[in-house]
């Protein structure tokens, strides 16, 4: 009986241990090495397995792989687009983490990413490559598919390629987001600056509009959360004043 029951409480250990969820020992030290290749590839494996294939943990590596790769000069010839890929794995993590737990634990990581994300955007619109600009705002929805300077940022670059009705489209979209914005308290430095740089680009396309009025109530709405920004107050006083 005592046998039986020995056996009974391993085989109960033994399902337990199986229950549990992976701690992800091994992407954790493959990141720590920067092999971002095998990262890659067996945080892959993970996510086509029925047992972590929903868990956004899994997907978190993927995307760093891909991130830290995409820095890497000579990298192989199939992580050329790993900087693109980074999206589209983050538009997985975001929506398996329904509880934020991931999002709250690597804020980051992905704070990091949405910076270079709006550089990205910067050095287009710097260019004049109005639609590749537009394209890298599009591409950070996969992060915040309620970011409110990426609808008016993406806005004015369709304005910009003659693509007004596109352009009217987003800016009203968001407007109807930054009506629920109260605080930009919990905001990545990131979204802010890509908030500053919607409504400024916005702002110009009005005033190309021959519509003064509704640039400067724009830049009224968003004034109070960049008090401190000295750019933010010259440009105002350019546009307002």
């Amino acid at each position: 009986m005592k046998k039986s029951l020995s056996i009974l409480f391993v085989l109960s250990c033994v399902t337990m241990l199986r229950a549990q969820p992976p701690t992800y020992d091994d992407l954790l030290i493959l990141l720590a090495d920067e092999n971002y290749p095998k990262l890659i590839k067996e945080s892959t494996k993970y996510s086509e397995k029925d047992d972590t294939k929903n868990d956004p943990v899994v997907y978190y590596y993927l995307a760093q792989g891909y991130y830290r790769i995409s820095f890497v000069s000579d990298r192989d010839e199939e992580y050329k687009n790993a900087y693109k890929q980074v999206f589209s794995v983050l538009g997985k993590c975001f929506k398996k983490d329904k509880d934020s737990t991931v999002y709250e634990k690597y804020n980051d990581f992905f704070a990091e990413v949405r910076q270079s994300l709006v550089e990205a955007v910067e050095n287009d619109l710097e260019a004049g490559d109005y639609r590749k600009a537009g394209g890298w705002v599009r591409k950070g929805y996969k992060m915040n598919r309620y970011d409110v300077g990426g609808f008016y940022l993406e806005g004015a670059c369709k304005y910009m390629v003659a693509d007004k009705g596109g352009a009217k489209a987003l800016w009203k979209e968001a407007d109807k987001l930054l009506e629920n914005v109260k605080s930009l308290d919990d905001y990545f430095p990131a979204d802010k600056k890509m908030l500053k740089l919607g409504v400024f680009m916005t702002a110009e396309c009005y005033i190309k509009m021959k519509q003064p009025d509704k640039a400067k109530a724009l830049l009224g709405k968003v004034a109070q959360w960049y008090e401190n920004d000295s750019d933010f107050k010259q440009r105002y006083d350019e546009i307002v004043n």
